[in-house]
């Protein structure tokens, strides 16, 4: 499976593709992507990104292991409590 960005809403879904045994390759670069939309004339779709991350080199992704997932999944749960925290501490 590639996928060009790790957002937050998807972090689940991920680490239980990953558990399953599914690889995940992210895209190390994204302006790659936007590169290429521009190039080729497209706008910015959920199915041309589709389309246009086939073609891009595997040599472009990185691998995603279980391990950095689970990291990536934690990193942005703390962020979320001290941005909670903050506004709670300066009320």
């Amino acid at each position: 499976m590639l996928i060009d960005a790790l957002v937050p809403q998807v972090y689940d879904v991920v680490l239980e593709l990953l558990r399953k045994g599914v690889k995940i390759y992210l895209l190390k670069d994204t302006t790659t992507l936007k590169k290429l939309r521009e190039k080729n004339g497209f706008k910015k779709s959920d199915e041309i990104n589709a389309k246009l991350l086939e073609i891009i080199p595997i040599s472009r992704f990185k691998q995603l292991t279980l391990k950095e997932a689970n990291l990536l999944k934690l990193i942005e749960e703390y962020e979320k409590y001290v941005r909670w925290r903050r506004i709670v501490c300066n009320k």
